[in-house]
């Protein structure tokens, strides 16, 4: 040793330089020395280095991990023949190839495995695990057959067919599907693999009708299609592919299920004309249906049809009937059926098609009732030039003449609510505060109680759906259940005028979406003031059972003194009541929609963990992760692509906050945090090294 470098060093790593003295210890020969200084020195290659040369494994393990040298300790673990950590530290460092052949080796211990003959039930829960990751990891490394073939021998069917399908062996995986009873999926795979009929067979099996019609019309099936679509009460589709088989009997047959009260009634009638046309005469079916569908005509609205129908009956060799159908469209309007004796008579003359006379009728038609409407429009406006009516009677009148239906009708002072406006009896409207896919929202003053709420309005076409009354009276069912300081408070559920509306609590804030502006991201200790706030709240949510399911930053509003507030539980879910969706249809916002969700697969807490971690990704950043054109780009990017590391956008945000986030947004929700209580644990440790806790975020109280 030399022991002049030795006391050397001692100075210098009293002094707290222990990089230097690390240098000086190992020139000096002290190597034990050298160890602990590089270590002090946050120097852990070289301390591993060192440690190497002492022979002290366990050292050189701690070392490369402390570095994060996962590819250095995956080498040093497969040195030592430990092959299931190597494999564990090449996936971690991305090196799926080299990480699967590890599990490979790991695998030859069990020999019933390399053999694929033994069954799960044989299989020990370590070696269950071993095939699992391996399959994993040959997956990731697109080693996709071999990964089918592992997934298949622990009867994990339905990832077999995945990996299958990326191997594209279509039929395989659509095999595979089956067996896992998933016949939807079969179907899919299937029909991409252009095995049609056994798309359809599988659709069949899922119940699925229209998509088994689909694809044994794909198939060039054409009757097998149409009856599947006349199943699946796609009655359209259904007589269009039968007219393509030339089966024009059936086209018929199958329109004449549509009942006199359905709204595609008439639809059916102009197509039983149009291929009766066709065919030159009229089957028994479509003389019945045609009849009831005249006898029941009783106004002007469909006298070119009643026509065309009559001009049919007599190309049939029907004569009475056709007269008596002429005279009843001179009953109804004699002036009428002179114009469509023209109408009939040029189109013959010029010798055009059956089609292009069904869209001069058509045209007519059309024609007449806009004609009509605006006579009607030029009358009552007359009539308000003279004085003859008063403003209120004028309004009624016109959105009589413009609308249809019988649903009680919105005054139309109502349509386009303006600020200083009485709303009902009760409320005055104050301000617009925003609008959204459901509604207005509103600051107003209540004038009963003499406070400010906020009003929001389900929107005019929204007010004829079902669905969105039912979500609409499902958020307030939900929200009213969480009584918590970051949850915005619900009141109550209103009608004025046929109009639905929400009162709630006014929160004088500005969207979280709205506060990013030109995306400037927040500062790392305002953030996390405002994350944990978030938390709180969707820790009261969740202990109610209620999972969001919209988490996004324009439903997260925040005031000027950083208090923060969720709102919007429009499209929740609750043990007790359920998530409301539509049949086939995808529920949330495709920016921040989780992965599980936009599969339909059952979400939980960690939905909206994910939808969270979007939230935290754009606060922190400026941008959220995924963006596009369009809604299925945005979709297919939440699926299939990697979620960027945020320090590649804002390189001050702290290691452990980046990984923080980016857990939030593991694809696989078994691999996300497990609660909002335990990412609310990391973010308050991330808080105590940047500035003081906010002083609400410990309150996740709940009212029963």
């Amino acid at each position: 040793m030399d022991k002049k470098l030795i006391k050397s060093a001692k100075k210098l790593y009293k002094s707290g330089e222990f990089a230097k003295a690390g240098i000086l210890f190992e020139r000096g020969g002290d190597l034990n020395k050298a160890v602990e200084a590089y270590d002090k020195s946050r120097q852990y290659l070289d301390a591993a280095r060192i440690s190497s040369e002492l022979g002290r494994g366990e050292d050189i393990a701690k070392y490369y991990l402390h570095a994060k040298r996962y590819d250095l300790l995956a080498v040093f673990y497969e040195d030592r023949k430990d092959y299931l950590r190597a494999g564990q530290y090449f996936s971690r460092s991305g090196d799926y190839k080299n990480a699967a052949e590890m599990y490979e080796i790991q695998l030859k211990k069990y020999p019933v495995v390399l053999n694929i003959t033994g069954s799960k039930k044989e299989m020990s829960p370590e070696q269950i695990r071993d095939i699992r990751l391996a399959a994993s990891l040959n997956s990731k490394a697109e080693n996709y057959e071999r990964a089918a073939e592992l997934y298949a021998s622990m009867e994990a069917f339905e990832e077999e067919a995945k990996n299958l399908k990326l191997h594209k062996d279509f039929r395989l995986a659509g095999e595979a599907y089956i067996r896992a009873g998933l016949p939807s999926d079969a179907g899919h795979s299937f029909a991409e693999g252009n095995f049609f009929e056994e798309a359809a067979q599988s659709f069949i099996k899922a119940g699925d009708l229209n998509q088994a019609g689909e694809n044994y019309y794909r198939g060039g099936h054409l009757l097998e299609a149409g009856e599947q679509y006349g199943q699946a009460g796609d009655f359209f589709s259904a007589s269009d592919v039968f007219s393509e088989a030339g089966e024009l009997d059936k086209a018929i047959k199958i329109l004449t299920r549509f009942d006199p009260d359905s709204g595609d009634y008439r639809t059916a009638v102009e197509r039983i004309t149009k291929i009766s046309h066709k065919k030159g005469y009229l089957s028994p079916p479509a003389k019945r249906y045609l009849t009831a569908f005249v006898d029941s005509v009783e106004s002007q609205e469909h006298l070119a049809l009643v026509y065309d129908i009559a001009m049919l009956f007599h190309r049939s060799e029907y004569g009475e009937e056709s007269l008596a159908f002429q005279e009843k469209i001179e009953k109804i309007n004699p002036n009428r059926l002179l114009e469509l004796r023209k109408t009939y008579k040029k189109a013959y003359e010029d010798d055009i098609s059956t089609t292009d006379y069904e869209a001069i009728l058509e045209q007519d038609f059309q024609a007449s009732r806009v004609r009509e409407k605006y006579e009607k429009r030029q009358e009552l406006l007359d009539v308000k030039k003279k004085g003859e009516t008063g403003e209120e009677t004028i309004a009624r009148d016109l959105d009589d003449t413009i609308n249809s239906g019988d649903k009680a009708k919105t005054p139309a002072s109502f349509l386009h609510i303006q600020e200083g406006q009485k709303f009902g009896d009760r409320y005055l409207i104050l301000e617009h505060l925003g609008s959204g896919g459901m509604g207005s929202v509103y600051k107003s003053q209540d004038l009963e109680l003499d406070e400010l709420v906020a009003i929001k309005i389900l929107s005019q076409h929204q007010q004829m759906e079902e669905q969105s009354v039912a979500r609409f009276k499902q958020e307030i069912k939900l929200a009213r259940q969480i009584v918590h300081p970051n949850v915005i408070r619900i009141f109550d559920l209103g009608e004025q005028h046929g109009m639905k509306f929400i009162t709630m609590e006014y929160f004088r804030s500005e969207q979280i979406k709205v506060l990013i502006s030109e995306n400037t991201p927040f500062q790392t200790d305002v953030g996390l003031d405002i994350a944990l706030q978030i938390c709180a709240g969707l820790t009261a949510a969740h202990k109610k059972g209620i999972i969001h399911r919209d988490i996004k930053s324009q439903n997260i509003m925040v005031d000027t003194d950083g208090n923060v507030k969720i709102l919007d539980f429009g499209i929740a879910k609750s043990g007790e009541v359920g998530g409301l969706t539509t049949d086939g249809s995808v529920l949330g916002t495709p920016e921040y929609i989780s992965p599980e969700a936009i599969m339909q697969k059952s979400v939980d807490a960690r939905s909206d963990i994910y939808s969270l971690g979007i939230v935290l990704f754009e606060m922190f950043t400026g941008y959220v992760p995924f963006s596009g054109d369009s809604i299925m780009g945005i979709i297919r990017q939440h699926l299939y692509d990697d979620i960027p590391d945020p320090r590649t956008l804002n390189e001050d945000i702290p290691e452990d906050l980046a990984e923080i986030i980016l857990q939030c947004l593991e694809r696989d929700p078994d691999d996300r945090y497990f609660s909002v209580a335990e990412l609310t644990a990391e973010l308050k440790a991330m808080k105590s090294i940047v500035g003081k806790s906010p002083g609400n975020t410990d309150d996740t109280r709940v009212t029963n």
